[in-house]
């Protein structure tokens, strides 16, 4: 009961307290917002990329600087890319981007919803309990990056 009549006496102190905490928490969640937004902005940026150098190494379009390019936007997305996204990259660039079969479509498909996903949702930092799934990524991060390049 002490403590209710003190905040009835001092109700301009727990407003003011109240005020600037409130304010203090905002700003907080605005900032780290803003932080996701840029972080998204530029995933977005070099999962294009990404797939349109991706999209060139058809036989059709060879140029020669695609092979640059494609490594630099290939280690861009590994460096910006969710694990969802690092996971469907892994399958694409084992099984190569065969668009004339149903499961290359499929593939190239899944790859591009996870980007899509990962640039509408985009999160800040890894959850503490998705750690046990590290050792897959590792691995899916090594097979993209050194042992499926046909570079």
């Amino acid at each position: 009961m002490a403590i209710f009549e003190w905040i009835n006496t001092n109700g301009w102190f727990v407003s003011i307290f109240a005020l600037i905490f409130g304010a203090y928490l905002n700003s907080l969640f605005a900032k780290n917002k803003d932080n996701l937004m840029k972080i998204a902005d530029k995933k977005g940026e070099y999962y294009f990329q990404y797939i349109n150098v991706l999209h060139e190494f058809n036989k059709d379009f060879i140029q020669e600087d695609t092979n640059k390019r494609y490594l630099i936007f290939k280690h861009l997305c590994v460096l910006y890319g969710s694990s969802e996204v690092l996971n469907k990259m892994a399958v694409c660039e084992k099984n190569s981007i065969n668009t004339s079969s149903e499961q290359g479509i499929q593939e190239l498909t899944d790859l591009v919803m996870a980007m899509k996903k990962d640039i509408e949702k985009p999160k800040l930092t890894s959850r503490w309990y998705r750690k046990h799934k590290q050792n897959k990524l590792d691995s899916n991060i090594k097979d993209i990056l050194y042992k499926y390049s046909k570079i």
